[in-house]
């Protein structure tokens, strides 16, 4: 039988599945839609998992003036250690005339996002969607 082999972990010490979701990272989803990149965020954000994902939206910003939209109403955790990647990210797609955007992001990665960026540059704001935009059903901003 699995699981009682000599050496296995007994069924009080096994890790518990939260912990494994934690451990999986980030899972993103990237939509576009005229001018905005919506990326739809779920799992756990740190800067080792930021990296790739801003990689990953690069080739999408080919024309100045781009919104970029971070949803977070899926993300369960956001590393503070990577909020000044997040704010770098941001002064770097402003030089070229775009936006970062939150949207979705609950109290405790507001405060979280507090933690690093005291001057609120990265804070969690409305988000107008065009006519037509994929995510246009979800409504407005979950309340704060």
């Amino acid at each position: 039988m699995p699981g009682t082999e000599p050496g296995a972990p007994r069924e009080s010490i096994r890790r518990h599945v939260a912990f494994e979701v934690l451990d999986g990272g980030v899972d993103f989803e990237l939509r576009e839609r005229g001018a905005t990149v919506w990326i739809t965020l779920s799992g756990v954000l740190d800067a080792a998992r930021l990296a790739p994902l801003t990689q990953r939206v690069v080739p999408l910003l080919h024309r100045r003036g781009r919104r970029v939209v971070l949803d977070g109403r899926r993300l369960m955790h956001l590393d503070y250690r990577c909020v000044p990647q997040l704010l770098a990210w941001s002064d770097g797609l402003r030089a070229f005339d775009h936006q970062l955007l939150l949207y979705g992001w609950n109290a405790y990665l507001r405060a979280i996002l507090r933690v690093e960026d005291w001057g609120g540059r990265l804070s969690p704001g409305p988000v107008s969607l065009p006519a037509g935009h994929a995510n246009v059903a979800v409504g407005p901003e979950p309340g704060r």
